[in-house]
């Protein structure tokens, strides 16, 4: 089974996003990504690989992303 997306939040210019995911155990994580506008990529691509950890909640998650991604802080 794969992990299922269960909420997305997007900066003012719709070019970078975070995405809340849920596992198949039923914890939540997020996942910090940009639009790539290169011509051969035009997609969504992971912003390095920064797991920062596994949540009970997906508002745990959605809080421990506002508090670690600096765009996230300042809405």
């Amino acid at each position: 089974m794969e992990d299922k997306e269960v909420k997305e939040i997007y900066d003012e210019t719709e070019k970078r996003r975070v995405i809340i995911l849920r596992r198949e155990t039923g914890t939540f994580y997020y996942e910090e990504e940009y639009f790539s506008e290169y011509p051969l990529e035009m997609c969504w691509i992971p912003k390095g690989r920064q797991l920062v950890g596994f949540y009970n909640t997906q508002e745990k998650a959605e809080s421990e992303a506002r508090a670690n991604i600096e765009w996230l802080k300042n809405p």
